[in-house]
């Protein structure tokens, strides 16, 4: 093996290698003689096809003059070669919503964008939901001008476009002293139908500023801070109602794009506002000062008349139960949530008193179909659900909660029921993603009271 590393055989590896090359170089010329590349720019122009695959003819009928004659592309119905048709219907179809839909929408912060989200929630049966759960997707989303604090669904098309005027639309509520409102059914529109309120624009504000009425250069009858809250009525549908760090509430036609009323009986930020779900012209609303109101706005001083109640610290949520519209819960930044009965008017002691949690109980939402059944939310990332269905009518002591879940969004800042399959809950948190939770999939105990 060493003799081969030695000087004297290297004439005769560089004899071989000169050989090599001689052959190699014989071997091109021939190649490029093949090909006559020098006629090359003499051949007449080919179609791309013809130069790289020959003419048809050459081809033994391998490919076809029309794609509708190839029995190997998929046929959509009504016709050979209508795939892309039947693939535009699909994607049509797949877009429009069905009466059998449950959608959820939800607002979210992803670092600089604001947005608007509506998910698709595909219902399972029982026995795949407890496997794998239904399909929650995304279905269209909308940039907003600032960072979101609250949205309410409504049935009424403020521009009254048809005669019955229903639809899917969301007024939503933003750091900014406006209100948009949007139409989910329009999948190509981006800018709202209509906003209510909001900031003078630059030539405003020049006029205005001019004449010495600026103010606090907002349009005429709106917030003139961030809206916090909002609650549609479903009895008067034309009616908004919201919420706001202004310290007021204001009533709108959304219709009209009007401010109806303005109301000013809390004196800190207005922080939850909620429509009776039986008796329309009954509201309730809760602010950062610890205080829980109702009042009727029907009356001629509504502010005036309104009944309170002390909370143990800075109210959260407010709800009603739908199935007993005279009783609400409200929730505080301290943990402590508490249902009270209107009747017994303001100031009386709460009907239950839950225990209370470690941190901001932030959402709260009756069951529609099962009576006494709460949710609650908090930043400990845990939905609770509260049962004072067997609980005296005149008050009780609530030990514990039925179930409680983490529900995987982080801190929960919302929770809303399904009101076509009650047995669902959505939740929304600071991971800024909306779950649902199946109670179908829960204990016996859980599953009984769920009507299904």
């Amino acid at each position: 093996r060493r003799a081969a590393l030695q000087p004297a055989d290297r004439p005769r590896s560089e004899r071989g290698a000169r050989q090599n090359k001689s052959k190699r170089q014989a071997a091109d010329e021939a190649l490029l003689a093949g090909l006559d590349m020098d006629a090359y720019s003499d051949e007449e122009d080919l179609d791309l096809s013809e130069r790289l695959a020959g003419s048809a003819a050459d081809l033994g009928g391998m490919y076809y003059a029309s794609s509708r004659d190839d029995p190997y592309l998929d046929k959509a119905p009504g016709g050979a070669g209508g795939s892309r048709d039947a693939d535009a219907d699909s994607d049509s179809d797949a877009e429009d919503l069905r009466e059998s839909d449950l959608c959820i929408v939800a607002t979210k912060q992803d670092e600089d964008v604001s947005s608007l989200v509506m998910y698709v929630y595909e219902d399972v049966s029982e026995d795949v939901a407890r496997a794998d759960g239904g399909n929650l997707i995304p279905h269209r989303d909308l940039v907003l001008p600032a960072y979101p604090l609250c949205l309410a669904w409504m049935d009424i098309d403020p521009l009254q476009r048809a005669d019955e005027a229903y639809g899917n639309f969301v007024a939503t509520g933003t750091f900014e002293p406006e209100i948009e409102i949007f139409n989910l059914d329009a999948l190509g529109q981006v800018e709202p139908d209509r906003t209510l309120g909001g900031r003078l624009s630059k030539k405003q504000r020049a006029k205005k500023k001019a004449a010495g009425s600026l103010g606090k250069g907002v349009k005429k009858g709106s917030h003139s801070d961030a809206v916090m809250a909002l609650s549609w009525n479903q009895h008067f549908r034309n009616v908004l109602a919201s919420g706001s760090a202004d310290q007021t509430v204001k009533l709108w036609d959304v219709v009209e794009g009007k401010c109806q009323s303005t109301l000013k009986h809390h004196s800190d930020k207005v922080q939850s506002v909620c429509w009776n779900p039986s008796e329309g012209a009954v509201l309730a609303t809760g602010c950062f000062a610890g205080e829980a109101c109702v009042l009727d706005v029907r009356a001629d001083d509504a502010a005036k008349a309104a009944l309170r109640w002390r909370l143990s610290s800075d109210c959260e949520a407010i709800a009603w139960d739908p199935l007993d519209s005279t009783r609400f819960a409200a929730s505080s930044d301290d943990g402590r949530v508490s249902v009270f009965d209107a009747r017994k008017g303001g100031g009386s002691k709460p009907l239950y008193k839950l225990p209370r949690s470690k941190k901001p109980q932030c959402c709260l939402a009756f069951n529609p179909a099962a009576k006494g059944l709460l949710a609650a939310g908090s930043t400990d990332k845990l939905v609770r659900l509260w049962d004072f269905a067997d609980l005296p009518a005149d008050g009780g002591k609530v030990e514990q909660p039925l179930a409680l879940k983490d529900v995987r969004c982080g801190g929960v800042f919302s929770v809303g029921w399904s009101r076509d399959a009650p047995y669902l809950l959505a939740a929304g948190g600071s991971k800024g993603e909306a779950t649902v939770w199946d109670l179908r999939c829960e204990e016996e105990d859980v599953k009984r009271r769920i009507p299904r």
